[in-house]
């Protein structure tokens, strides 16, 4: 039986075969399988060949600063 996306994407196949050694088969299958049926877990993309679905990018980021300002309680302040 041919295996055209592992002919089409040898750098990647290899990859995943590196994972399911070092990680266990069930595992790395399980989360290719997720990719491809629409779930963020698995991505590839070699020769042009695409499989999986891209992570989401993250909607909005913050700096540490913003974060501590909108969660610090304000002071009350010293009337002289």
């Amino acid at each position: 039986m041919s295996k055209p996306l592992r002919l089409a994407m040898p750098h990647t196949a290899g990859f995943i075969d590196a994972l399911r050694e070092a990680f266990g088969a069930p595992q790395i299958d399980q989360a290719i399988r997720a990719g491809i049926e629409g779930q963020p877990t698995f991505w590839a993309c070699e020769n042009g060949r695409e499989i999986g679905t891209r992570a989401t990018p993250p909607g909005a980021s913050y700096t540490a600063d913003q974060c501590l300002a909108a969660t610090l309680p304000k002071q009350p302040r010293d009337n002289p």
